[in-house]
């Protein structure tokens, strides 16, 4: 059998000893764990903790916060627990995605102090000193990252050129970013790299005669740097003196190649500033220069489509198209030639020859809506949506193409049902709501279409595109003309040229019986995009206005350019005598 020991019962006074010593040893094991909790290691952890579990509920703003707050007790400990540069460049990163500039500078100066040879630890800083205001951190970290960037005459003018970046590109600072660019020249090393750092900045700034006072000793010091001349030559030519950026550039040595770069430089940006013609020129010298060059010949084709020359445009493009690099493009804008006069056959035979490349979506698209002209329309749907099982993350748009297609054959409920399948999986989704408006529109469903946009501006409250829309509505469906041009010039705010809606804005001046202002924007939409809508109302303003004959002109002009627009024809038969 089992041996079963006997253990004697504790007496009671043992039992009453024990009880007396319990509350003892509680309060001796609670002020060793407050002490623990308390001691700085804990608290950093926590701390850190914290914000990596702000991070995972993606609560960037907090997360900044608890790491700030880690890097900040570390900070203050004899024998700091985490590594300093770990934690300080942690807590940087984390507090620049969560754009907290208040709290990611601290963090990125002692980033920055203890790793002097790391670029982007300087450039944080430098950066974050001209966000937060602190001139003195710009002129301190300014040099501190041009020595990160390395030595060498190529890396000096890289960093300066990168210190410029950082320095433009906020207009409510220029004025101090230009002041910090001089006294960073002033104190560097390399007066000729920081000189051109000042004119960059001056330049964005469209501060010209300080960019011209920068750049003019840097040309002397450099006389072969090529980008200081080009810059100088785009002072010239913002400022209007397109003979003297000319100039400026036949001053460079070089290949006839290198030239043909250079002259191709100086046309993009001509051409960015609509100086079309003079672009245009500087297209056909660098051509000239280098004929085999065919990144020059793909913009001289181009410039030529925008200065409205499509036959020479169409010789050029011709030229490119079983070039390697641009033979997809040049089909694509031979498409488009095609499709714009008229000739929807040799337009479907341009756009089903982009194989690939970023044309390939448009081209496809454009080949769609040009079945769907022709009367194809179960074609023009199979095309959309060959691709879309080609490119799913376009799925939203091409599903919008669709239902325009459809609502422009007379088949709007068809439209309708689209995007109400689409809606029933992502409901909520601006832009489906938006391609839902139309369809109710077109359909004569104003209210429809009004909740719809409505529910747009209750989820994104400044989505100019809905502004517009439901103020345009409100103008052709309601006499609530205030509260139109309200949302319509809220839209304008956003998007100030945009041809649809100044024309929106016109139109409701139009209704409200300002007619001098309803000119003046309706001209400016019409200038810019030309649409048979805008020239009708257009000629109503003129028609208003009592010149009949300025009305008819702009309606008849339009309806050459869109023979087919029926809006217009009727307009014209009504407007007979």
């Amino acid at each position: 059998m089992l041996a079963i020991a006997v253990v004697a019962a504790p007496s009671q006074a043992a039992l009453r000893a024990d009880d007396a010593r319990i509350p003892g040893w509680q309060a001796a094991i609670e002020r060793s764990m407050t002490t623990a909790a308390n001691a700085p290691a804990a608290r950093i952890a926590y701390h850190v903790l914290a914000g990596e579990m702000a991070l995972s509920r993606d609560n960037m703003s907090e997360a900044a916060e608890q790491y700030a707050a880690a890097l900040a007790l570390n900070a203050r400990v004899d024998q700091p627990v985490d590594a300093p540069t770990d934690l300080a460049e942690r807590t940087a990163k984390v507090a620049i995605t969560a754009d907290r500039p208040d709290l990611a500078y601290p963090a990125v100066k002692l980033w920055a102090a203890r790793q002097a040879d790391d670029i982007a630890a300087q450039q944080a800083a430098l950066e974050l000193a001209f966000v937060n205001d602190d001139a003195d951190g710009v002129i301190e970290f300014a040099p501190r990252f041009a020595r990160a960037v390395g030595p060498g005459t190529a890396k000096t003018r890289q960093a300066y050129q990168r210190i410029a970046d950082l320095l433009s590109g906020k207009p409510a600072k220029s004025a101090a970013a230009i002041a910090l660019a001089k006294q960073i020249q002033a104190a560097a090393d390399d007066k000729t790299a920081a000189g051109y750092a000042l004119a960059l900045v001056a330049f964005g700034y469209d501060e010209l005669a300080t960019a011209r006072q920068a750049i003019t000793p840097v040309i002397a010091a450099a006389p072969e740097w090529a980008d200081a001349h080009l810059l100088a030559a785009f002072i010239e030519a913002r400022d209007l003196h397109v003979a003297r950026a000319r100039d400026t550039l036949a001053a460079l040595s070089g290949s006839a190649d290198e030239k043909a770069t250079y002259h191709a430089r100086l046309a993009r940006y001509l051409l960015s500033i609509g100086k079309n013609t003079a672009g245009l020129s500087e297209f056909e010298t660098a051509v000239s220069l280098a004929p085999s060059d065919s990144d020059a010949r793909f913009g001289l084709a181009l410039a030529r489509l925008g200065n409205e020359e499509p036959d020479k445009a169409r010789m050029a493009f011709e030229a490119l198209t079983d070039d390697a690099a641009h033979g997809d493009a040049a089909s694509y804008y031979l498409g488009r030639i095609a499709e714009q006069q008229g000739a929807a056959d040799a337009a479907r035979q341009r756009y089903e020859q982009v194989g690939a490349g970023d044309y390939l979506f448009q081209a496809r698209l454009r080949l769609a809506v040009v079945q769907a002209g022709s009367g194809e329309l179960d074609a023009a749907l199979n095309t959309l949506d060959a691709l879309a099982e080609q490119t799913p993350s376009k799925a939203d748009d091409l599903l919008s193409a669709k239902a325009e297609l459809l609502t422009n054959a007379g088949q709007a409920d068809r439209a309708l049902s689209l995007y109400n399948e689409a809606l029933a999986h992502r409901p909520g989704k601006p832009d489906l709501l938006y391609g839902r408006a139309l369809a109710h529109e077109s359909m004569g469903d104003i209210d429809a279409a009004r909740a719809d946009l409505d529910q747009i501006l209750k989820i994104e409250p400044d989505n100019a595109m809905a502004l517009n829309a439901l103020g345009y509505l409100l103008t052709n469906h309601s006499s609530d003309y205030a509260r139109a041009e309200k949302l319509i010039r809220r839209a304008l705010k956003q998007q100030p040229e945009d041809a649809s809606m100044l024309d929106s804005l016109g139109w409701v001046e139009y209704k409200q019986g300002d007619l001098a202002a309803a000119r003046r924007h309706l001209e400016r939409a019409y200038e810019s995009a030309g649409h048979p809508e805008i020239a009708r109302h257009l000629g109503e303003v003129r028609w208003a206005q009592g010149d009949h004959e300025a009305a008819r002109q702009i309606w008849q002009e339009a309806l050459a350019a869109h023979p087919d627009d029926a809006d217009l024809k009727q307009t014209l038969k009504t407007h007979r005598s």
